[in-house]
């Protein structure tokens, strides 16, 4: 295979910032406030402890000598924050939802007395958010979950923020039914950077999401479009997808979803009413890691399995005209001219003896089935049914190894996808797309101490695209003799010859395989990144650096036994000239001296090597200035 070697100059994103506090890379969030007294005083020295209501995970921090704390990179989730100190009631704060990259503000209001005494606030009225200049909007679970999505997409939900439409592009045609390509704020859809818990989740050579999370395995997700922090690059525009955790609660659901055509009436243009038969179904369980006798894993140990499946069949119909049977025969109602004598065949008819190897190939192999209509549209109808059949699995641990060395979860996906769309008149025209993705990574968190905390990642994501033709047997492609191209095809590449009409055969449907009906894209890719955040005083320094090390692996090489146009400019009728062989043009991707050796086809190798390092130091002048 030809490598091709495609550098990319390494960033340095050096940033001092006053308006963005570091939220510590990308698939976490910061709860940060003030302590005062009844009179607004600020109280110094006062331990804050935060804790996940359905996880037990704790963090603790001291607020500093102006009142204030900060606790960064905690998971998403429902926390509880209390503060205490000597002479005063413990002050509580419940109910805080923190989001992904939100920076979230709790103040809290301590009233002198005894420590055993508390005073709870269980409600936040202010919603605007202060604390960072990001540009963005959070899709909550609940809006994942409950807002109705057509075949659960939750791509469907970037249509909520501004900026985003749908375009048009390869990426339709290779995902039947999950959306096209995405462009927000006038970028081009190869802009949008997608993260699956904070590492990549991007097909580059689509621009798309390489794995569509089930919407039962997403906890949420935040779209960012400008001045978010430094530890954000390699696009334009940032989607952070979270999955969800196991909790202390042994929970789970099971879901089926049914559309079909029971109930639906024949559009007014269709002969007879479409099919629509869709499935979805599977399951999402999750809770801590229970060994009866042996293990108790909650506020420890947490596992989330997510399976999802879909079988769908839709109905096509089109109008096609195809050659009479009688022509197909060599048997027409008007003169055609033999090439080789310039003279008329007798009763214009043309012996079958005279018919290509090509011509007795798509003849055996029924390239055109007989009209079934006579109607201005056409005189055959074609009524076709589509399958597209997917399969995900997601399986997510998370264990927490004691206050001294942190947190670490591993989450693995894979989603396979296929589905076929219509091409010539015939199924031995279709096109299969075949696409599989593997996304897995491991992240660990380590608190140093309660203002220092590092965060580790590292992730892998394979995403196969690939489409082929209906194959062929050998057999069928020996009987057809062709020269000067590639032998030994494997099943992908090997496709019946293509034939089509042109000039008197104009609105004749081509037949045999599609037009290029084959590529192959597979793209591995390495994600490793590191965070630390660092708070002193009144500066939150974060830095860090991403690297990325991807191959883009592609052959966009097809149409190997050939492609013939027929045009009548010999005989004087095109399915004449395709009788005898007379094409008035032809394409073929032959070998040639750029073909690798052994292989079929053009397959090349595209290296990228990304790194990113970043520093950012949010610098709070005072409590009043946002």
């Amino acid at each position: 295979m030809k490598t091709t070697v495609v550098p990319i100059a390494a960033v340095l994103g050096l940033l001092l910032a006053t308006a963005d506090p570091a939220a510590a890379q990308t698939a976490t969030g910061q709860i940060t406030g003030a302590i005062t007294d009844a009179t607004g005083a600020t109280v110094t020295g006062v331990r804050v402890k935060i804790t996940n209501t359905l996880t037990g995970l704790t963090r603790e921090a001291t607020s500093s000598d102006r009142g204030t704390y900060s606790v960064p990179q905690l998971p998403v989730g429902t926390y509880v924050i209390t503060a205490e100190k000597e002479g005063f009631k413990l002050a509580v704060s419940s109910a805080n939802d923190l989001k992904v990259d939100q920076v979230l503000r709790v103040d809290l209001t301590m009233e002198l007395g005894a420590l055993t005494e508390s005073v709870e606030v269980t409600g936040r009225s202010v919603a605007l958010d202060t604390e960072t200049a990001s540009i963005g909007h959070v899709i909550t679970e609940k809006q994942v979950t409950e807002l109705p999505l057509n075949g659960r997409n939750f791509l469907q939900l970037l249509f909520l923020g501004n900026g985003a439409v749908e375009t048009t592009g390869e990426q339709g045609g290779m995902r039947q039914g999950a959306g096209n390509a995405i462009s927000i704020n006038g970028s081009r859809p190869t802009s949008n950077n997608y993260l699956l818990d904070g590492t990549s989740n991007t097909d580059t050579s689509l621009g798309t999401p390489a794995a569509i999370l089930s919407v039962d395995a997403i906890q949420e997700f935040k779209e960012q479009t400008a001045t978010y922090s430094a530890e954000y690059g390699f696009s334009a525009n940032q989607i952070n997808i979270v999955s969800k955790t196991g909790t202390n609660r042994l929970s789970g659901a099971l879901f089926y979803f049914l559309r079909n055509d029971a109930l639906d009436a024949r559009s007014f243009f269709d002969v007879e009413k479409q099919k629509l038969d869709q499935k979805q179904f599977g399951f999402v369980t999750g809770g801590p890691v229970l060994v009866p006798g042996a293990y108790d894993g909650r506020n420890r140990t947490f596992f989330l399995v997510n399976y999802e499946g879909l079988r769908r069949e839709v109905g096509a119909q089109d109008f096609l005209r195809v050659p009479l049977p009688e022509e197909l025969a060599g048997r027409f109602s008007s003169a055609i001219i033999d090439p080789v004598t310039r003279q008329p065949f007798a009763n214009n008819t043309i012996p079958s003896n005279r018919f290509t190897r090509l011509a007795n190939l798509a003849l055996t192999r029924n390239y055109w089935p007989a009209p079934n209509a006579n109607v201005p549209q056409g005189n055959y109808i074609r009524q076709r049914n589509l399958p597209t059949d997917t399969n995900q699995v997601t399986v997510r641990i998370d264990q927490k190894l004691g206050e001294r060395w942190g947190t670490v979860f591993g989450r693995y996906t894979q989603t396979d996808w296929t589905n076929s769309t219509l091409g010539t008149v015939t199924e031995l025209g279709d096109v299969f797309f075949v696409q599989k993705t593997k996304n897995w990574q491991v992240s660990h968190s380590l608190p140093i101490g309660s203002t220092l905390i590092n965060q580790f990642r590292i992730g892998y994501v394979g995403a196969r695209a690939d489409q082929h033709g209906f194959t062929a047997p050998q057999a069928d492609i020996d009987a057809a003799g062709l020269t000067g191209v590639f032998t030994n095809l494997p099943d992908e590449q090997r496709t019946y010859p293509a034939i089509g009409f042109g000039g008197t055969g104009t609105g004749l449907a081509g037949a045999g395989s599609a037009v290029n009906d084959y590529t192959a894209s597979y793209q591995p890719m390495w994600d490793v990144s590191n965070t630390t955040t660092w708070v002193r005083g009144r500066h939150t320094l974060n830095f860090g650096g991403n690297y990325r090390r991807w191959w883009l692996q592609r052959d966009l090489a097809n149409d190997f036994l050939g492609q013939f146009t027929f045009s009548g400019f010999f005989t004087g009728n095109a399915v004449a000239d395709m009788l005898l062989g007379y094409y008035s043009g032809a394409s073929v991707f032959q070998p040639a001296g750029f073909s690798v050796p052994g292989r079929s086809g053009n397959p090349r190798q595209f290296n990228f090597m990304y790194f990113a390092p970043y520093v950012q130091d949010e610098w709070k002048m005072s409590s009043r200035l946002t």
